[in-house]
């Protein structure tokens, strides 16, 4: 089954430290050179108050089930820990009917 097209999708990933941010910045920015403006993207460092503004990812923190990175795609978990793919975020958005710049 064809998917109607999406006009955008919202990335957000949530990590620890510097290094975290700067491979969220690399990803975003891969991932925003391949669809443009239909990806929004924000980086949150757990440890920050800007934190409240996604209440999945806090939940899943305070309850201590959460080994970082965190990768939502819209409100989608799909990173937890481990390597955050750009290969894979595309191909996600690519099915969920992104097109390519």
């Amino acid at each position: 089954m064809d998917r109607a097209p999406v006009n955008s999708v919202t990335v957000r990933i949530v990590g620890g430290n510097d290094a975290f941010a700067k491979t969220a910045h690399f990803v975003l920015e891969r991932l925003r050179s391949v669809f443009g403006d239909q990806v929004c993207g924000k980086y949150y460092n757990a440890s920050e108050p800007s934190l409240t503004e996604f209440p999945p990812a806090l939940a899943l923190i305070r309850l201590g089930e959460a080994p970082l990175p965190l990768v939502f795609v819209d409100n989608d978990l799909v990173v937890m820990g481990g390597k955050i793919s750009v290969p894979e975020l595309r191909q996600r958005l690519t099915a969920l009917g992104l097109s390519q710049v």
